[in-house]
């Protein structure tokens, strides 16, 4: 889980977002998503990693890829570098 929320700090840093803008575009509940990014959730279901992945405009494989990750890279920290992807409105389920 700590995989998890570290990943989920470094796009939120490198994409220059607070906890509570993530929470709000990604529509999950801001104290859902800081426990989440703390790492104090001990479960996470696999839709819900789905949903955050989706939200970073990534794929499962891409989210849990060390080479999209920034803090195992000297040279992201110097450059700047934005994640693969970008965060992006979430969709309204059907029948909202």
């Amino acid at each position: 889980m700590l995989f998890i929320a570290k990943r989920l700090r470094d796009l939120r840093l490198n994409a220059n977002l607070t906890q509570e803008r993530v929470a709000e575009l990604s529509e999950f509940n801001y104290k859902f998503y800081q426990k989440l990014e703390s790492g104090n959730n001990k479960y996470i279901r696999l839709d819900t990693i789905v949903r955050i992945a989706n939200f970073w405009g990534m794929t499962l494989s891409e989210f849990f890829s060390a080479e999209n990750d920034c803090s195992y890279k000297k040279e992201c920290s110097k450059q700047k570098k934005r994640p693969v992807g970008r965060p992006r409105k979430m969709p309204k389920p059907n029948g909202a």
